[in-house]
């Protein structure tokens, strides 16, 4: 047997079922959508950076003032979070100026090459010891001088999206919660009334007549409640009237006693035998058994035999 989900139970599946699905596609939606558009904005906002610093940086390499380079450097490094390491590096690809407390990785120097190859900015993703790193490349005089490469983490952009994401749950569970105070207003309003309406129609239907629903509200459903319960009214008072119809009808056929089948008479007195073997006169016979009454009179021709003194034939 299969089991019953109530009008409740359904009201409040339908409810979490579209909660769910709307917060699994706002969710996918925020990792792929989102997170692009975040990482294009840190992408944009890195290679701006970049030329920042190829512009400021184009004096001090042909004045020959890298201390003041580097400066400069470790200053635009330290005022953005998501900026892991800047360097710049001549036309040969020496080391100029960088970040790097622990010393410069020279495996770095020798990765995103297109950008002194074309004179253009160029963006690849690295696999670093800090994850994986967007590395932007960014031309000095269209690549004659050097270039500035800078690194950037997308670990804010992660973070970004972990804390729209969380307050996404939160949000499908306030709603879920929400959800669950409607399903109690639904029940209180809609649901209770019509599974009144249900026991006193199931009620009923097994005979119980004085049953009613007695709904006070002024809507559709307490509207409903008024008709059905008018109903059961109307049929109780159609079953009543049924009833005494019968009762009517079974006392009637109790009084009426139908003559039927053979009756014994005797031919010359005419007295009529009944069934415990007595014999009586034909109005008393026919007087208990049908509604007839009798009164007395005497035919012509038992007025010339008996009276004939008073009555002839031609008379």
């Amino acid at each position: 047997m299969q089991p019953h989900l109530g009008l409740r139970g359904k009201f409040f599946v339908g409810i979490f079922c579209i909660v769910l699905l709307l917060g699994v596609t706002m969710i996918t939606v925020i990792k792929t959508s989102v997170a692009s558009r975040l990482t294009a904005t840190l992408q944009q906002s890195g290679v701006s950076t970049a030329r920042h610093v190829a512009v400021n940086a184009v004096n001090p390499i042909l004045t020959d003032q890298l201390f003041q380079l580097e400066l400069m450097l470790h200053e635009l490094r330290d005022t953005e979070d998501s900026i892991l390491y800047i360097f710049v590096l001549d036309a040969a690809g020496q080391v100029l100026a960088h970040t790097f407390s622990d010393g410069f990785p020279s495996e770095l120097a020798g990765e995103n090459l297109s950008s002194r190859k074309k004179g253009k900015s160029a963006i690849i993703k690295l696999q670093t010891e800090w994850g994986e790193v967007i590395d932007i490349a960014v031309p000095l005089l269209q690549g004659s001088l050097g270039e500035v490469r800078l690194g950037l983490s997308e670990a804010q952009v992660r973070q970004d999206v972990a804390a729209i994401i969380r307050r996404l749950t939160w949000l499908i569970v306030i709603v879920l919660a929400a959800g669950s105070v409607a399903v109690a207003i639904f029940d209180l309003i809609i649901t209770r009334p019509i599974l009144t309406l249900v026991t006193v129609a199931q009620a009923v239907s097994r005979g119980e007549m004085d049953k009613r629903a007695d709904l006070r509200s002024s809507d559709e459903i307490g509207l409903l409640s008024k008709t059905f319960d008018s109903m059961i009214e109307k049929r109780g008072q159609v079953e009543q009237e049924k009833e005494q119809l019968i009762a009517d009808l079974q006392k009637a056929l109790q009084e009426i006693q139908t003559l039927k089948g053979i009756i014994p008479i005797c031919a010359a007195c005419k007295k009529i035998r009944d069934d415990k073997g007595y014999w009586q006169q034909i109005e008393s016979f026919l007087r208990e058994r049908t509604e007839a009454d009798f009164s007395h009179g005497i035919c012509p021709d038992c007025a010339q035999e008996l009276y004939p003194e008073f009555f002839s034939k031609d008379s």
